[in-house]
């Protein structure tokens, strides 16, 4: 059959639906036959002939299908096409106010396999055209597919979006994605999440992290930990701080994130401020024998993270004298800067004579570069926590030692020339 009989044929049936009440057995056995005849691309060339009513059904109507590959592709180029010749418009007005979610989904579908830049984003523009609800429900269906490549481009859409009831769809999606086989799709769902989670109300979001904490699986809690560090929800400051006492499978997350929001100002380690009220509220009511017991499984982890969190939960319900030892290893050899600034606070307020020596050594240390974060907390500390006399002693002992190190460097200098000298 040749090419023009072809499209004669289709333009024939397309005359037959012209002008009268369709029923519904004449527009499925239009798109059944387009379908059927293995030349949809015929079909969409003599779709565009019609009057934009009919062109509009029957696009629907074709998009609502699951298409084959080929049938996507002669979507595809059709659409390129469109774009190309500024007929895009005229096609982009027919779905505007689809209210049929298989055709979003459709759509969706069609963007999955184009590699087009312009089509792609003249097709996204179309899709934040469409009814919110429509396209939330065309995301959702398309996350549910089992096509990876559409559930990726999915994710995106959804993350772009304004609407709660996605966050939830995101959620669930992200707990049921295998950490192994599925790492790329699950990161991008947890970026997805979080960029929905900056966007959204906090009414919209604080309960469903309450909701969350509740959950026992970990990768739930672990979802509510990261929009708290998201959204540096402070009110929420207690729930990191259980979650840091009584959870082992979260507790390095949720110290993350106490670290993060300090770090943004909006919590303090500190028994007296008023933004350390929210780790105090839930210190003081845990019994602190087996509190400091556990601080101290803290401040020898392997986790950094953890050493840091310790020393900061300790300095908050206040450091006891035999704590001294352990203060001063951390103040004098720990190696992460954030973990020994923490024992340095602590030791200051402790023992501030004692402290005299752990901040000459990080002063009169090489290896601590002028401006580093280890730096900046030790001028902080000689600026603020020191007494005028501790701060003289400081000062004049590291003089005093640099000046050691001065002469040591010196007399290996004058040695190792020496042995340059011939025999």
């Amino acid at each position: 059959m040749e090419l023009g009989t072809l499209e004669d044929e289709f333009r024939r049936e397309l005359a037959n639906l012209a002008g009268a009440p369709l029923t519904e057995e004449q527009v499925a056995r239009v798109i059944d036959y387009a379908l059927r005849s293995g030349r949809t691309k015929d079909f969409l060339r003599v779709l565009d002939e019609q009057s934009p009513p009919l062109r509009g059904l029957l696009y629907g109507r074709l998009l609502a299908q699951p298409l084959s590959r080929g049938g996507l592709q002669a979507l595809e180029k059709h659409f390129r096409t469109a774009l190309a010749r500024g007929r895009w418009e005229e096609i982009a007005q027919v779905f505007v106010g689809t209210t049929d979610p298989r055709v979003a989904l459709g759509l969706v579908r069609v963007l999955a396999s184009t590699g087009d830049q312009r089509l792609v984003e003249a097709l996204v523009q179309l899709l934040d055209r469409l009814p919110a609800e429509v396209a939330g429900e065309a995301f959702r269906r398309a996350l549910h597919s089992g096509d990876a490549r559409l559930q990726l481009l999915a994710v995106n859409l959804m993350s772009r979006t304004e609407q709660a009831s996605l966050l939830d769809e995101l959620f669930r999606f992200y707990l049921r994605l295998d950490p192994a086989r599925d790492e790329k799709l699950r990161l991008r769902t947890r970026e997805a999440f979080l960029a929905l989670v900056d966007r959204l109300p906090e009414e919209e979001v604080e309960e469903r992290v309450r909701r969350w904490l509740r959950d026992e699986r970990p990768g739930a809690k672990l979802l509510a930990v990261a929009a708290i560090q998201r959204r540096g929800s402070a009110h929420l400051v207690p729930e990191l701080v259980r979650l840091v006492l009584v959870d082992a499978k979260v507790r390095t997350q949720a110290a993350v994130a106490l670290t993060a929001l300090e770090g943004a100002r909006l919590v303090e380690f500190d028994p007296e401020s008023a933004p350390g009220e929210g780790v105090r509220q839930v210190l003081h009511r845990a019994r602190r024998e087996p509190l400091r017991k556990l601080l101290y499984q803290f401040m020898q982890s392997e986790s950094a993270v953890l050493r840091e969190i310790g020393v900061k939960f300790l300095m908050t319900i206040g450091p006891e004298g035999e704590d001294l030892p352990l203060l001063y290893r951390l103040a004098t050899e720990e190696r992460v800067a954030p973990v020994r600034g923490a024992a340095l606070r602590a030791l200051v307020r402790l023992d501030p004579a004692r402290a005299v020596d752990a901040l000459v050594r990080v002063l009169t240390d090489r290896a601590v570069l002028p401006g580093s974060s280890l730096m900046e907390t030790v001028h902080e500390i000689l600026a603020r926590d020191l007494s005028e006399e501790l701060r003289e002693r400081v000062i004049q002992e590291t003089e005093r030692v640099r000046r050691e190190q001065e002469r040591v460097r010196e007399r290996f200098a004058g040695e190792a020339e020496a042995w340059r000298e011939p025999l």
